[in-house]
């Protein structure tokens, strides 16, 4: 399943476990890195068996991590199903999606 901007759904939640860094940005409404989050979401796609597209629920950037990441987004499944972070690195195109946290 190939998804496309118009596919992506983005809710903030209050809830959520990630917040932005001190030295971070919210990210989440940040249009000119939309391009950025949905090929991070396609990633997560293609790595975990889901024929759904996750909710995007928090999404920030931030300097590079010690697991050479500059960016993390929480999915879900459903209102208020399963949650996940990952990490990924945001250069000339999107790297090194990894799981944090499920």
């Amino acid at each position: 399943m190939t998804i496309r901007i118009q596919h992506l759904v983005i809710e903030d939640d209050e809830r959520s476990w990630l917040h932005a860094p001190e030295d971070g940005t919210d990210s989440l409404n940040d249009e000119t890195l939309r391009l950025d989050l949905l090929s991070i979401v396609r990633h997560i796609m293609r790595d975990e068996p889901c024929t759904i597209v996750p909710i995007v629920r928090a999404f920030c950037t931030h300097p590079t991590n010690k697991y050479g990441h500059n960016a993390q987004v929480e999915v879900t499944y459903s209102k208020n199903g399963w949650r996940a972070i990952y990490g990924a690195h945001i250069a000339d195109r999107v790297t090194n999606v990894q799981c944090y946290m499920d």
